[in-house]
């Protein structure tokens, strides 16, 4: 994470140039107001995840089963990827990959349509 600090009057000067800056989920930008931070500016995805993490964290049911699940795991008992979907990921992508989807142009063809028809005479 790269934290830059200017002053609020540098922010309010450059705050389009900041905007761009904050592009980049890794940076992040301290405000300060007479020499003390007052501010930070950051990614929105990257306020979201705090945000998203804060509620969690204060959910105490939520934490409770992360417990309880992390001792299982560490006691081996999980099931694995392909215990869960009988296969392995790899067979799972492969088998994705022959699946196969209709373009937006191809028509199922109509049993009543008039080709349909006229071989039907």
């Amino acid at each position: 994470m790269t934290t830059l600090t200017i002053s609020a009057t540098q922010a309010r000067t450059n705050l389009f140039d900041l905007l761009e800056k904050l592009i980049n989920p890794a940076i992040q930008i301290t405000i300060t107001y007479r020499g003390e931070p007052r501010a930070v500016l950051v990614n929105a995805e990257e306020y979201d995840s705090y945000q998203e993490t804060r509620e969690i964290m204060a959910d105490k049911q939520l934490m409770a089963d992360i417990k309880a699940a992390e001792a299982e795991y560490k006691h081996g008992e999980y099931l694995t990827f392909e215990e869960v979907f009988g296969k392995t990921p790899a067979q799972i992508l492969r088998d994705k990959s022959k699946t196969k989807y209709l373009a937006k142009n191809d028509r199922i063809p109509n049993r009543h349509s008039q080709k349909s028809r006229q071989t039907a005479k």
